[in-house]
């Protein structure tokens, strides 16, 4: 694999960034993803996906790509109905009460994470607990992580 930066993949807007992360994904066994602040892009819905997509194209001043960003943020999610993916996802419970887009949006984004999650295969749901319970001051705990790992087995 090779090392492309974060802001080359980027100058020529999020659309690249997205897609870029369909190939990672699609090669992983098992994916595990924290983020405190905000529902993971793999759980997003289309609108609170462009909310999130909109500010980071402000926010980063780069070319406003925004419907190729969304369609591939929304093609990524495919892998979560493949087989042999497992994929476990902690939210912080602060990305439940922030308000992304509009309430409206927030409302289609909690009800995609309690129906549509609980449909597919493969979703690990064993810890529903809200990231309040978490007492621990560690660093970690304050930014989003994402741990991709590839079943030795499957690769050789």
């Amino acid at each position: 694999m090779t090392y492309v930066s974060w802001y080359a993949r980027t100058e020529s807007g999020l659309a690249s960034l997205q897609r870029s992360l369909i190939d990672i994904e699609s090669g992983v066994a098992r994916h595990r993803a924290w983020n405190p602040e905000l529902v993971i892009g793999l759980a997003q819905t289309e609108d609170y996906a462009r909310a999130v997509l909109t500010a980071c194209i402000e926010v980063l001043d780069v070319p406003n790509d925004l419907d190729e960003a969304v369609a591939a943020r929304m093609q990524r999610q495919l892998i979560l109905d493949r087989e042999p993916h497992t994929f476990e996802f902690l939210i912080g419970e602060w990305a439940l009460h922030r308000t992304v887009g509009s309430a409206a949006v927030m409302r289609a984004q909690i009800k995609a994470l309690i129906d549509d999650l609980d449909s597919r295969p493969n979703p690990s749901h064993r810890d529903r607990r809200a990231q309040r319970r978490i007492r621990s001051r560690h660093p970690g705990f304050r930014h989003p992580r994402q741990l991709c790992g590839r079943d030795r087995n499957r690769h050789r």
